[in-house]
């Protein structure tokens, strides 16, 4: 009767396990900002919104978006965020990225193997860049790749042209991450993820990186 017991209850278990699992976005997420922070989009500051949740099993659920105007065209920040080969020289707490071929190859995807900074784990993550003309890429974990650090991963890059001129850009970012404790709180006061650091580097490098294209 226990192993019998045992036997029903497996596949609910397994049904948990597996809505844990981060949803892929299948298009950009709806962002209500604020009127405040809306203003300040507009002016070129950054805005920023986090939510996070400590999950059993020393995992760490991180959950943001953020959004800024950029002095640039749209086909100029796109060109600065397809160049998956320089993301260690300005993304956030990226060691490596490097082209990896996957069990099953989609048309119109990327698949980058990327190697954490301070703590060397890679990870694998899918690129689907089928609807950059539309204005937006999303990403999401490979699952039939072993990934550490960052165990389970899902965004969006939304690029949106200011209306009236050719050379302003909105960006918008949203990201959702499962890590572990070594991923999630560095070690020995080295590493760790911060969302709002993230934010910051993010929005401060490509606003470099696209005036000096």
């Amino acid at each position: 009767m226990v192993l019998r017991g045992f036997i029903w209850l497996l596949p609910a278990a397994l049904a948990v396990a597996q809505d844990k699992r981060v949803q892929p976005f299948t298009e950009p997420p709806k962002i209500d900002w604020t009127t405040e922070q809306k203003s300040k989009l507009e002016k070129g500051e950054l805005v920023f919104i986090e939510r996070q949740e400590d999950r059993p099993g020393s995992r760490y659920y991180r959950e943001g978006s953020a959004g800024f105007r950029l002095d640039a065209s749209f086909e100029r920040v796109w060109k600065v965020l397809g160049d998956f080969e320089k993301y260690p020289d300005w993304a956030y707490k990226i060691a490596s990225a490097e082209d990896y071929e996957p069990a099953q190859k989609k048309d119109g995807h990327r698949y980058l193997e990327f190697k954490a900074a301070v703590v060397g784990k890679k990870y694998y993550v899918d690129h689907d860049l089928s609807n950059q003309e539309k204005g937006w890429i999303v990403w999401q974990t490979d699952h039939a790749k072993a990934n550490d650090c960052v165990l389970d991963t899902a965004g969006v890059w939304r690029l949106e042209p200011v209306k009236n001129t050719l050379e302003k850009t909105d960006v918008f970012y949203s990201g959702k991450v499962v890590l572990n404790k070594l991923c999630a709180k560095g070690f020995l006061g080295m590493g760790g993820f911060n969302g709002q650091d993230m934010a910051k580097q993010m929005h401060q490098e490509l606003k470099k990186r696209v005036s000096s294209k």
